[in-house]
């Protein structure tokens, strides 16, 4: 058995293991492929990153929704589904409000599942987007 990243001609064996456990597979990250010696995909791992806002610093209520509603978009423009914040006492509740859960209790850490866009919206949103690189490294 060999590890290695995937490729391109993975995506028909990956499709069926995906279906045979019942799982979506992911639209981003960095996926690595146990193969046996017999050339077939007997595992697989997928690694995402999840952005993290940290932090987000604003005297201000409206600048902090602003700040926020635009890295959201930038977000949504690389097809990101879930971002996390870590934020202070005082944009703690403007975040739940917006539709962060809090992660971990004690913590103002948060988090904010984001729905995947149609093609169609994703090119609006980088049009649309003050950001110039829609690609996070």
């Amino acid at each position: 058995m060999i590890i290695r990243t995937y490729k391109n001609t993975d995506e028909e064996q990956i499709q069926e293991l995906a279906k045979k456990h019942g799982i979506l597979l992911p639209d981003d990250g960095y996926m690595l492929i146990a193969e046996d010696s017999d050339g077939r995909i007997v595992g697989y791992i997928n690694i995402r990153t999840v952005p993290m806002i940290e932090p987000l610093i604003s005297e201000n209520p409206i600048v902090s929704k602003k700040l926020m509603d635009e890295a959201i978009m930038h977000l949504k423009t690389v097809r990101s589904q879930i971002i996390r914040g870590i934020v202070g006492d005082e944009v703690k509740d403007l975040a739940i409000k917006d539709g962060f859960e809090h992660v971990f209790e004690g913590k103002h850490i948060v988090e904010k599942f984001i729905p995947p866009l149609t093609d169609g919206e994703l090119k609006r949103l980088r049009e649309k987007s003050l950001l110039k690189n829609p690609k996070i490294n």
